[in-house]
């Protein structure tokens, strides 16, 4: 079978991954990127041994079947745009848009001209989310009513190499690592009925203390730290918290049920199933032999 063609346009620190992903498929082939910055395409073209081209005529190539978008948050909607005029499939980073009202004529767009539009995050498929969900269908906790998750920093200026964005219109937590947590409270809780939420900006500006910017200011425009709730359609309820002014990383995400809950601590790959009486959870077992990449524990709770 022969490697779907694909192009990239955005040759920022994330395209590292989706490329050497490529790379190492059978199933697609880059054949060139394009970014507004020519060095930048260069680079990544001189690094992956691929063809560094300017947008249009990325855009114009009858092989490429399906762009990627990597640029910006909020140039994903009229880049996405622009490729689906062009007839190609998208798919992009996360967030599909910055408001609902952007992400609509995306959608339409594609739908009108029958192409398909995919998004990050993809990681609800990876083991560690699928090992909750593993659990969670072998019935490890029973019925889940509740849950919580924490997506904890102290902000990207202390590594990333050009954070600015992530201050800016379309960036802040909730956009840039919010949709990891929200797609696998979905997945795992069903569809959302209602959503309400809190938000704060801490700090006005941030110093940069990476290279090659340190020493730069950042102004902030967007929300720090959100607090969100979201009520599901069957009923349960999760509590969401994004922020970026923690002086500890956390990644965790709690599952809840009448007398046992689920924890998954993302940053140690651990998984523990705890409650009352706990004994031997019916399913954990399963879970250590089919997601063994995940540390699992079972501990029962006192009292």
């Amino acid at each position: 079978m022969e490697p779907t063609i694909i192009g990239v346009i955005g040759c920022g620190s994330i395209s590292d991954a989706y490329l050497r992903g490529a790379a190492r498929s059978r199933l697609v082939r880059v054949k060139s990127v394009a970014d507004i910055r020519a060095d930048a395409a260069q680079a990544k073209a001189r690094d992956y041994d691929v063809q560094a081209v300017p947008v249009d005529a990325l855009l114009a190539d009858p092989e490429i079947a399906i762009v990627v978008n990597l640029t910006v948050p909020a140039a994903h909607a009229p880049i996405s745009l622009h490729i689906i005029e062009a007839g190609k499939h998208v798919y992009l980073e996360k967030p599909l848009a910055t408001r609902f009202a952007e992400a609509k004529p995306v959608t339409l767009a594609a739908a009108a001209k029958g192409l398909r539009i995919g998004c990050a995050p993809d990681t609800f498929l990876g083991a560690a989310h699928q090992a909750c969900r593993y659990a969670i269908d072998a019935g490890a906790i029973g019925v889940p009513v509740a849950g919580a998750a924490s997506l904890l920093s102290h902000g990207m200026e202390h590594w990333h190499p050009n954070p600015a964005f992530y201050y800016q219109h379309g960036g802040g937590p909730i956009h840039d690592m919010g949709p990891y947590y929200v797609t696998q409270l979905v997945n795992l809780l069903g569809p959302v009925a209602r959503v309400s939420a809190e938000a704060s900006a801490a700090f006005t500006t941030r110093p940069i203390t990476s290279e090659p910017l340190a020493g730069q200011t950042i102004t902030v425009e967007v929300p720090t730290t959100v607090n969100g709730v979201l009520r599901f359609a069957n009923g349960a309820v999760a509590a969401v918290t994004a922020s970026r002014v923690s002086i500890r990383t956390e990644r965790r995400m709690r599952i809840f049920a009448r007398d046992t809950y689920l924890a998954a601590d993302f940053s140690t790959r651990k998984l523990t199933v705890i409650g009352r009486g706990i004994g031997q959870p019916h399913g954990l077992d399963g879970v250590r032999r089919e997601k063994a990449v995940l540390h699992i524990e079972k501990r029962r709770l006192l009292g």
